[in-house]
Order: structure tokens, then sequence, then C-alpha cells
């Protein structure tokens, strides 16, 4: 039972954080002007750096 807690709260977690980053990439798009896709994708990447 606890793994299967801890595995969903991880899930969360990492939902809620990919909600975030999204928001952020659309809110640094809409700022500098970058279409959402080309904005997204650098960051994505810097982050998996």
């Amino acid at each position: 039972m606890e793994d299967k807690t801890t595995d969903n709260l991880k899930i969360a977690l990492l939902a809620r954080m990919n909600v975030l980053v999204v928001r952020l990439f659309v809110f640094n798009g809409r700022k500098t002007g970058y279409s959402l896709n080309e904005n997204s994708l650098c960051g994505l990447k810097k982050l998996l750096k």
C-alpha cells in the first residue's frame, strides 16, 4: 500500500511541476513574443541537460 501511495504522490508532483513549467513558458513566450512551441522546446532541452 505504501509503495502505491508514494508512486501516486510522485506522479501528482510531476504533473503539478509540468503544469507550472508550461505556465512559465506561456508567460515567458507572451512577454518575449516567441512562439510557445519554440520557447517550450528550448526550455525543455535546457532542463534535460
